[in-house]
């Protein structure tokens, strides 16, 4: 097996785990719905979590 195939089966292993695992049913969906694979899942997840961080700052530290 050449080592691209391996490294694409490892990748869909790892997303599938993911996806059963994970709580966020949104992410999950998207990333069904859109054929994700592990590298776009992991910069979606990744964007998602950065702009939760930031809401969560302007609502901690609103502008005075």
């Amino acid at each position: 097996m050449e080592p691209t195939k391996t490294i694409d089966q490892e990748d869909k292993r790892i997303l599938e785990h993911i996806i059963q695992t994970i709580r966020d049913e949104e992410l999950v969906k998207r990333a069904i719905e859109k054929r994700w694979d592990l590298h776009q899942f992991i910069e979606n997840a990744s964007q998602k979590e950065e702009i939760s961080k930031q809401v969560k700052n302007m609502k901690e530290d609103p502008p005075t």
